[in-house]
């Protein structure tokens, strides 16, 4: 495991995001989004709809899910039922130190059944016996979506990455 040095320390940032998964009205699929080969930040992967937090307006982390999922996946507030936190991933990777937010609900309706391209790829209704095939985020892997999607119990997640972006430790803890 690579070791990151004072000096990287001293430029690590620090940022908070919440990451949104749909059910669909039968909760047999999930909404989740095909990130863009050419993204930076994981290109290529599958994960949930979100992105960061708004800190300078205050914002928390339900307003911000709730923006989120209306500005990537077109869904208002009162289109979705059961919406809930179900866990926080602490995760250090090579961009910095990050606080997300998972947060589960139930889409009334679908409002597309083909896949629909937005900015950061394309979004996708996926069944959730497939979702083992799918080239997810690493967090998400391993019957850990699954959790998130199903949990009586709030989760606490760990992830820690090297340089090279593999992840090196995970822990999970109710």
């Amino acid at each position: 495991m690579n070791i990151i040095t004072s000096m990287e320390l001293e430029t690590f940032k620090f940022m908070i995001a919440v990451e949104i998964f749909l059910l669909s009205p039968d909760e047999k699929e999930v909404l989740l989004i095909h990130r863009s080969k050419d993204k930076e930040y994981l290109p290529d992967y599958y994960a949930g709809v979100g992105g960061k937090m708004d800190i300078p307006s205050l914002e928390t982390p339900l307003q911000a899910a709730f923006r989120e999922v209306k500005e990537e996946a077109f869904y208002e507030e009162d289109q979705i039922e059961n919406f809930k936190l179900n866990g926080v991933i602490t995760v250090r990777d090579r961009y910095g130190k990050w606080l997300v937010f998972e947060f589960v609900g139930k889409a009334r309706s679908k409002h597309f059944n083909e896949a629909k391209k937005i900015d950061e790829g394309v979004l996708e209704w996926v069944s959730i016996d497939k979702l083992g095939s799918l080239n997810l985020i690493q967090d998400l892997r391993n019957g850990i979506l699954e959790k998130i999607l199903n949990t009586e119990k709030f989760l606490w997640l760990q992830s820690l990455y090297d340089k090279d972006d593999i992840l090196t430790d995970f822990k999970i803890e109710t």
